[in-house]
């Protein structure tokens, strides 16, 4: 009987030991499994951080090939465009208002400022009427309203052709002064101004007058003029067909000069080199240029 039991007792340690060993290969084979993963996990967070690292330092490469290098000269003429031409540091002091931005909140701003900033004097102003209507509860004014609506559209139709002009490439939308504007513009139709949207009959009934320009439009459109005899005939030469001189031979003050910046409007795609001794007529005609909105230089020899 104690034979019996002692055989007993040999067989029930030897199963718990196969068992017992059983349960260790299969931790054991758990944990292999699971450093497995682990190292494959570590490997593909690897893979990323060095796919990162390639991304970033072409990225870096990128950088640097169009990072734009400027020498002294350069550096300063960039520092005086930013802080006296656009802040106007340069004239705290002063009694006249100088510096583009600060002249957005004048109540009339130079034709000579860039396209941008009289862009941002009208938005500023329309954004205004949307404060007072909904932080001071003021009734807009609803003809204002519509002056408001139409020179900032005009204001918008201006700088698309102008980039047009300068970026025919590339989509009016694509430029950020233009999408901040269009923006506005939808905000400001669809009743940002307390509640008021643009009623199309309201505005043929009581605002017809804007159709033909608000007061931005009126500010920036060419003059009217009747023009001189030697400007006509002037005018009617160039126009000839085939290669020719023209002379204009008239008195001064005849408007000979005017006519040299209109001749960009006869032909757009052409470049004018024009010749002149004095620096005055020179920069006039730059000024008429600038104003219908041709670029120009000019140096002097």
């Amino acid at each position: 009987k104690e034979k019996k039991e002692k055989k007993e007792e040999e067989k029930k340690d030897k199963k718990d030991k196969k068992e017992k060993k059983a349960k260790n290969s299969d931790d054991d084979a758990a944990k292999e499994e699971k450093k497995d993963k682990k190292d494959k996990k570590d490997k593909k967070e690897d893979k990323k951080d060095d796919k990162k690292d390639k991304g970033k330092d072409s990225k870096d490469k990128k950088k640097k090939k169009d990072m734009v290098t400027l020498n002294a000269k350069e550096k300063l003429q960039v520092q005086n465009l930013i802080k006296n031409m656009i802040y106007g540091e340069s004239g705290k002091n002063k009694t006249i208002t100088t510096g583009w931005v600060n002249l957005i909140d004048e109540k009339d701003m130079p034709k000579m400022t860039p396209w941008e900033f009289q862009l941002g004097q009208i938005m500023k102003q329309c954004m205004a009427m949307e404060y007072a209507a909904k932080k001071k509860k003021e009734v807009p004014d609803m003809l204002g309203f519509y002056e408001m609506c139409q020179s900032l559209a005009d204001a918008i139709g201006f700088m698309k052709k102008q980039y047009a002009f300068e970026f025919p490439s590339n989509s009016a939308e694509d430029f950020l002064p233009l999408q901040d504007a269009l923006a506005l513009q939808t905000r400001f139709r669809e009743g940002s101004v307390a509640g008021a949207k643009f009623d199309l009959l309201w505005y043929l009934q009581n605002g017809a007058h804007l159709l033909a320009g608000s007061n931005f439009a009126k500010k920036h459109r060419t003059t009217v003029f009747k023009p001189f005899k030697i400007q006509e005939l002037m005018v009617d030469a160039i126009l000839q067909k085939g290669p020719q001189l023209v002379f204009g031979i008239a008195p001064p003050g005849t408007g000979k000069t005017a006519v040299v910046s209109h001749i960009l409007n006869l032909f757009p795609a052409h470049t004018l080199v024009f010749c002149c001794p004095a620096l005055p007529v020179v920069l006039s005609v730059g000024r008429i240029s600038n104003t219908l909105g041709i670029p120009y230089a000019f140096c002097k020899g």
